[in-house]
């Protein structure tokens, strides 16, 4: 069992010819507010094997998780010790931020470690888990290169992000963001910062002001009102394209045409 389309397709790319994993949340399904269905709680009480990102980006999902597969395995993949994460406040002891997976430079290490809990669950087939992980980490190490260079033209221009959830995308490729609408949690913006945001944008700086499904378009629209300024829905979790394997390359490849569009100015 998985939890997002983004690790399924990780997931689905390790395990190769040996199965196909359960998705748990649709894709595009908003992660930090989901409910659960009846079939979602067989579905867990039904798993064996658990990879999800963790409870910093699903808190909701920690409590169904004990209760309902107990003795199921779980790997939480913010607990690596593979990677390093960005944290809020950039400080040792500030909270993860868990949105990982929008680099493929961490997805390529998170498959090692799924492919390390892939084995110690099924050891007879340990040697296909980890060279399937080595492949598709070398994959998505080529991805990471493809994507830094399709945005290097890209590091001045000025944007501001729905929430501030989409650090690993534009630090890993040396993008620099002008705001964010709403923090990391998605929490809904108050008048003061939204003022900020809108002389902002205002002032000519900025050429383009992302939406998502959890912010939706409304604060775009308040913000870009009477001004010339491009907007575009920037997608992380795979709304609209097909769960599998190569659900994660094709995710990020569309972040990346997505936002070369829209900071690039209308002619």
């Amino acid at each position: 069992m998985t939890d997002i389309a983004p690790i399924h397709s990780l997931v689905a790319q390790v395990m190769g010819d040996l199965g196909s994993p359960d998705l748990l949340l649709p894709p595009g399904a908003d992660p930090h507010d989901f409910a659960l269905r009846p079939s979602d709680a067989d579905k867990l009480a039904n798993s064996d094997l658990i990879i999800w990102v963790g409870p910093e980006l699903t808190p909701w999902l920690e409590d169904p998780l004990n209760a309902l597969a107990p003795t199921a395995d779980k790997t939480a993949l913010t607990e690596s010790v593979l990677w390093t994460p960005i944290r809020e406040g950039d400080t040792e002891d500030g909270a993860i931020d868990p949105h990982g997976w929008l680099a493929p430079f961490v997805a390529r290490n998170w498959a090692i470690e799924i492919g390390m809990a892939l084995s110690a669950a099924d050891p007879a087939n340990e040697s296909t888990y980890m060279a399937n992980a080595n492949a598709a980490a070398e994959a998505l190490g080529q991805l990471n290169v493809e994507i830094s260079d399709k945005l290097a033209p890209y590091s001045e221009a000025g944007f501001i992000m729905p929430h501030d959830g989409y650090r690993y995308f534009e630090d890993f490729h040396d993008l620099s963001k002008a705001g964010v609408i709403a923090d990391m949690h998605a929490h809904d913006p108050g008048p003061s910062h939204m003022g900020e945001l809108r002389d902002l944008v205002l002032s000519g700086d900025v050429t383009c002001v992302f939406s998502d499904a959890e912010i939706g378009e409304n604060w775009v629209s308040v913000l870009i009102d009477g001004t010339d300024v491009q907007t575009a829905m920037i997608d992380g979790t795979g709304a609209n394209l097909t769960p599998g394997p190569d659900l994660y390359p094709e995710l990020i490849r569309r972040m990346a045409d997505t936002f070369t569009d829209c900071v690039t100015p209308a002619s």
